[in-house]
Protein backbone atom coordinates (compact mmCIF):
# COMPACT_ATOMS: atom_id res chain seq x y z
CA UNK A 1 0.00 0.00 0.00
CA UNK A 2 0.78 3.42 -0.64
CA UNK A 3 2.20 5.84 2.31
CA UNK A 4 -1.20 7.58 2.11
CA UNK A 5 -2.70 8.16 5.76
CA UNK A 6 -5.87 7.67 5.78
CA UNK A 7 -8.29 8.58 8.80
CA UNK A 8 -10.20 6.07 10.25
CA UNK A 9 -14.05 5.64 9.57
CA UNK A 10 -14.35 8.36 6.44
CA UNK A 11 -14.94 8.29 2.72
CA UNK A 12 -12.36 9.37 0.49
CA UNK A 13 -12.07 9.37 -3.14
CA UNK A 14 -9.27 7.40 -4.97
CA UNK A 15 -7.35 6.22 -7.75
CA UNK A 16 -6.60 2.61 -7.39
CA UNK A 17 -4.61 0.08 -9.80
CA UNK A 18 -4.60 -3.57 -9.67
CA UNK A 19 -0.98 -5.10 -9.27
CA UNK A 20 -1.40 -8.62 -11.14
CA UNK A 21 0.39 -9.08 -13.91
CA UNK A 22 -2.12 -11.30 -16.07
CA UNK A 23 -5.24 -9.12 -15.10
CA UNK A 24 -6.56 -6.93 -17.77
CA UNK A 25 -6.71 -4.37 -14.93
CA UNK A 26 -2.98 -4.27 -14.53
CA UNK A 27 -1.39 -0.92 -14.02
CA UNK A 28 -4.68 0.66 -14.73
CA UNK A 29 -5.63 3.77 -13.19
CA UNK A 30 -9.31 3.42 -12.06
CA UNK A 31 -11.21 6.04 -10.31
CA UNK A 32 -13.33 4.75 -6.75
CA UNK A 33 -15.95 7.00 -5.36
CA UNK A 34 -16.65 6.73 -1.38
CA UNK A 35 -13.53 4.31 -0.94
CA UNK A 36 -14.18 3.69 2.85
CA UNK A 37 -11.07 4.00 5.35
CA UNK A 38 -12.60 0.81 8.24
CA UNK A 39 -10.12 1.16 10.83
CA UNK A 40 -7.61 3.62 9.06
CA UNK A 41 -6.76 0.53 6.42
CA UNK A 42 -8.68 0.47 3.47
CA UNK A 43 -8.68 -2.55 1.39
CA UNK A 44 -10.09 -2.95 -2.25
CA UNK A 45 -9.92 -5.95 -4.28
CA UNK A 46 -9.72 -5.83 -8.26
CA UNK A 47 -13.32 -6.91 -9.68
CA UNK A 48 -11.22 -8.86 -12.40
CA UNK A 49 -8.49 -11.08 -10.60
CA UNK A 50 -9.79 -10.65 -6.77
CA UNK A 51 -6.39 -9.36 -5.42
CA UNK A 52 -5.72 -6.69 -3.38
CA UNK A 53 -5.43 -3.34 -5.51
CA UNK A 54 -2.94 -0.19 -4.17
CA UNK A 55 -4.29 3.04 -3.64
CA UNK A 56 -2.24 5.66 -5.84
CA UNK A 57 -3.96 9.20 -4.54
CA UNK A 58 -6.90 9.65 -1.89
CA UNK A 59 -8.94 12.75 -1.22
CA UNK A 60 -11.36 13.26 2.07
CA UNK A 61 -14.70 13.70 0.28
CA UNK A 62 -16.18 17.10 2.00
CA UNK A 63 -18.80 16.74 3.02
CA UNK A 64 -18.97 13.24 4.46
CA UNK A 65 -21.65 11.42 2.84
CA UNK A 66 -23.93 10.27 5.41
CA UNK A 67 -24.39 6.79 7.05
CA UNK A 68 -27.77 5.04 6.83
Amino acid sequence: MSGIAFEPSRFYDAVVQCLTEMCENYLKAIDVTELYSNGGTPGIECGLCQHRMEVLSATLMDPQPEMS
